[in-house]
């Protein structure tokens, strides 16, 4: 059985996982570029959000829906920290 004394530790760009367990951060990381592209593509800045599109931007900690502006840069720049992340994972695993 694995404990966190005994398990190596990655800390990489802010991102904290257990470096035995890449396929599952990559697999988290390809659901939440799912949930941006798909919130990207319905929600528009400028009308009224609903509460379940309220509920998604939440799981991604992103609470200030008032400034169109402000919820598109933060969809936009988590989107691309995803990507990059997962991009930086998945070469790390084919090394």
């Amino acid at each position: 059985m694995s404990t966190f004394n005994d398990t190596t530790h990655i800390l990489n760009g802010g991102k904290f996982f257990l470096n035995n367990e890449p396929e599952k951060r990559i697999l988290e990381l390809e659901n939440k570029a799912e949930l941006l592209k798909k919130l990207c593509h319905e929600i528009d800045p400028y009308s009224k959000i609903t509460e379940e599109q309220k509920v998604s931007l939440e799981t991604l900690e992103i609470v200030q829906f008032d400034d169109p502006f402000l919820l598109t840069n933060q969809l936009l720049l988590l989107t691309e920290d995803t990507l990059e992340e997962l991009e930086e994972l998945k070469q790390k695993i084919q090394e």
